[in-house]
């Protein structure tokens, strides 16, 4: 969140295995398999492991680089 505006900049979801920072534009950062992660798109779930293969047809699904800190995507 946004101190100054309460606008939400991005979720963290963490797990054992893994996690993921979602924003809200639709970009994503994954690390490792997020446990009981899932994605839904219309009336389809998919595992954070599909993204790859599903974002082409999906262009709100905007994987961030390894190398993109979260805080300068959401333009802090």
């Amino acid at each position: 969140m946004d101190p100054d505006t309460g606008t939400l900049l991005a979720t963290l979801v963490a797990s054992e295995e893994g996690w993921a920072a979602l924003l809200p534009d639709g970009s994503y950062k994954l690390h490792g398999q997020p446990a009981d992660l899932w994605w839904a798109i219309g009336l389809c779930r998919f595992d954070p492991a599909d993204l790859p293969d599903i974002s082409p047809y999906q262009p709100q699904l905007r994987h961030l680089p390894d190398d993109t800190s979260i805080r300068h995507a959401v333009g802090r």
